[in-house]
C-alpha cells in the first residue's frame, strides 16, 4: 500500500514538472495574432452565450479542464479525500467542500463512537461506530465516482456545444422562380 501511495506521489510529482517545462515562448508578431484572433473568438462566444440554457452558459464559461488535472486530481482525491481531488481539477467550492465536510463529520463520528465504546465493560452497541464507517465509505465512494466521470461528462457537452457554435450560423440566398416569374428570399438556418 506504501509503494502504491508513493509510486502515486511520484506521478503526481512528475506530471507538475512536466507541465512547468512545456512553455513555449511566441515572437511579438504571433502574440499579435493570437491575441486579434481571441478578440475575434470572444465576441462570437459572447454572442452564441446568449443562445444557450443557464446549465450550458456554465459549462461553455468553464471551457476545458487540462489533462493534468483531471489526471492529478482523480489520483490525488481517489487516494488522498477530504475534497484534495477536486480542489486540484478546480472544483473545491462546487463540489469538494461537501467531501471535505462530509468526511471529516464521518471520521468525527466514528471516533466518538469508538472512544465510547473504549470506556464500556460490556459489547459495544453503539451506532456512531456504524454510522460513521458508512458515511465515510459512502462519501469516499461518491468522491471518486465524481472525480472520474463528471470532468468527463463536462468536457463532453463542451465539446458539443463547441461543435454547435462552430457549425451554427444563418444565410439568405434571393432566388426567382421562372414558372411564377417572381422573386423572394430564402433563409437557410444550421444548427
Amino acid at each position: 500500500m506504501k509503494l502504491i501511495k508513493m509510486l502515486s506521489t511520484i506521478l503526481i510529482l512528475l506530471l507538475s514538472l512536466h507541465a512547468l517545462c512545456d512553455e513555449k515562448k511566441y515572437t511579438e508578431k504571433e502574440v499579435e495574432e493570437i491575441v486579434e484572433r481571441r478578440m475575434k473568438q470572444d465576441k462570437n462566444d459572447r454572442e452564441f452565450r446568449k443562445t444557450l440554457s443557464p446549465k450550458d452558459q456554465k459549462i461553455f464559461d468553464q471551457g476545458e479542464m487540462s489533462n493534468f488535472s483531471y489526471y492529478s486530481g482523480g489520483i490525488a482525491g481517489t487516494y488522498l479525500g477530504f475534497g484534495i481531488g477536486h480542489s486540484i481539477q478546480g472544483r473545491y467550492a462546487e463540489k469538494g467542500w461537501i467531501f471535505s465536510l462530509g468526511e471529516g463529520i464521518s471520521i468525527i463520528t466514528f471516533f466518538n463512537g469508538a472512544l465510547t465504546c473504549a470506556f464500556e465493560d460490556q459489547p459495544c452497541t453503539n451506532d456512531a461506530l456504524t454510522i460513521g464507517t458508512a458515511g465515510f465509505i459512502a462519501f469516499r465512494v461518491w468522491e471518486i465516482v465524481d472525480l472520474w466521470l463528471t470532468p468527463y461528462l463536462h468536457e463532453r457537452r463542451y465539446r458539443e456545444l463547441k461543435k454547435m457554435q462552430n457549425n451554427s450560423h444563418i444565410s439568405f440566398a434571393p432566388f426567382y422562380n421562372s414558372k411564377l416569374q417572381t422573386a423572394g428570399m430564402g433563409i437557410h438556418i444550421l444548427f
